[in-house]
């Protein structure tokens, strides 16, 4: 009988044989050891959104204190040793011997024989920002050895930041990679949004993008409206994604989207190179919603985007544009790195929508001459409604017709006030313009 072998087992499965890595299987990798004496608990993973750039490696918690030892997860050589009043702080830089380099930063203080070369270094450059670089087999280092102090030196609160980077110096996600986190929680959906892109483009008869709120389904999550779009527009997703062993939000691995049960794009968030981690906000959107804002991720590549971690054929874009007219079901999928995953739906109607290009008022003693033209690209009968008010606070209805695009004229009563012009179609899209008519003042029955 064949025995399924889990996932993590077959990309993690290998033995240290001195200083080098032997795989079992082809593909395989080492499973890192935990560097603290704590619970396997994150506070950030990789992927987050950071100020000028994604989070390049993964946050450990350490009880919001310092000091706790820092033993290196794996066997090789000390590459790099940094100490800067910034940024990562006290870092110290570790090559594995198949040229990945592991980085731990925000260090309170190094083990005693690193920490004597700083000090050495900081002396003779008079400064205490130092970079120093050792030489291969210079400084070994064994696994489990005791490297450095965790603290909260750059930027803080006290946790440890670990990199994983392949041999170019590229950001990995560790948590592909080997270090272990207890993860039986799936991603969280908060709200879905529709980003028109285009002049043209609208999403319920607005141009800005329209965020919806999800509710737990079935299916995971979805959206209570239907929305109506024309045009082409982009889906960005609000979401986190949660472990086990603390209730802080992190950022997902993998995101996708379908159309119809369609796959349309993938992005994962495995590796991202530091020369385009700048254009992390051309893959997050900030949007305003009700009762607030947020940042979401997009599921299309706007006009700029380098980035090389979607899934698209070569010249698409991920816009969703020339949806056949009628009911559509988006669907966003969201994966963590223990591959739980969570699934969003938003139903849309693909309607252009009604326009009015013109709207007059003519009046004509007691009569009001009114005249519109109207377009709209796919429907032949539209449903008209003249309202006017005089006091600004309540609309009255004053004709109510079914029209056909094209030129229109209607007569109603004259009364002054403003008059409003809305017409929608089958499906519920709708454009309306307003115009006013002043009061006719009449002197014939004035005296000298």
């Amino acid at each position: 009988m064949r025995v399924p072998v889990p996932r993590t087992l077959i990309r993690r499965c290998t033995y240290l044989l001195g200083w080098a890595l032997v795989p079992c299987s082809a593909g395989a990798e080492v499973e890192f050891a935990w560097p603290l004496a704590l619970e396997h608990a994150l506070s950030s993973t990789f992927g987050e959104t950071r100020p000028a750039a994604f989070h390049a490696g993964i946050d450990l918690k350490t009880q919001g204190k310092t000091g706790f030892e820092v033993h290196a997860p794996a066997a090789g050589y000390l590459w790099k040793v940094r100490t800067s009043p910034w940024g990562y702080g006290r870092s110290l830089y570790q090559k594995l011997p198949d040229g990945r380099i592991l980085v731990y930063a925000h260090l309170q203080g190094f083990a005693p024989l690193i920490a004597a070369r700083v000090v050495r270094a900081q002396r003779e450059k008079q400064a205490y920002s130092v970079d120093l670089e050792f030489q291969p087999g210079e400084v070994p280092i064994a696994r489990g050895q005791l490297v450095a102090w965790s603290g909260d030196s750059g930027i803080g609160p006290p946790h440890l930041h670990m990199d994983l980077r392949d041999a170019d110096n590229i950001p990995l996600n560790p948590l592909l990679h080997g270090f272990q986190v207890e993860d039986t929680l799936a991603p969280v959906f908060e709200r879905l949004a529709l980003v028109p892109m285009g002049l043209e483009s609208q999403v319920d008869g607005r141009h800005q993008p329209v965020c919806v709120a999800l509710r737990p389904a079935a299916s995971n999550y979805e959206a209570a409206d239907t929305l109506i779009v024309a045009g082409s527009f982009g889906v960005s997703a609000q979401l986190h994604d949660l472990a086990d062993a603390a209730p802080n939000r992190l950022a997902p691995y993998r995101l996708r989207l379908y159309v119809d049960g369609v796959p349309q794009v993938t992005s994962t968030y495995a590796r991202v190179s530091y020369t385009d981690g700048h254009q992390v906000f051309l893959d997050r959107l900030r949007l305003n919603f009700a009762g607030g804002s947020g940042a979401f991720f997009t599921l299309f590549r706007l006009p700029g985007n380098r980035l090389e971690f979607y899934d698209l054929p070569p010249t698409a874009d991920g816009l969703l544009r020339g949806l056949a007219k009628g009911p559509h079901e988006l669907m966003a999928q969201a994966e963590d790195a223990a591959g739980n995953i969570a699934q969003a739906r938003l139903q849309v109607q693909v309607d252009e929508l009604p326009r009015i290009a013109d709207f007059e008022l003519h009046p004509a003693g007691i009569i009001l001459k009114v005249q519109a033209q109207v377009a709209d690209p796919d429907d032949t009968e539209l449903n008209l409604e003249l309202s006017w008010f005089a006091d600004g606070r309540q609309w009255q209805p004053e004709l109510a017709a079914h029209t056909r695009p094209g030129p229109g004229h209607w007569e109603v009563p004259a009364r002054p006030g403003i008059w409003r012009l809305r017409v929608r179609d089958q499906a519920g899209g709708e454009d309306f313009k307003t115009s006013s008519l002043e009061p006719v003042m009449d002197f014939s029955y004035c005296v000298a």
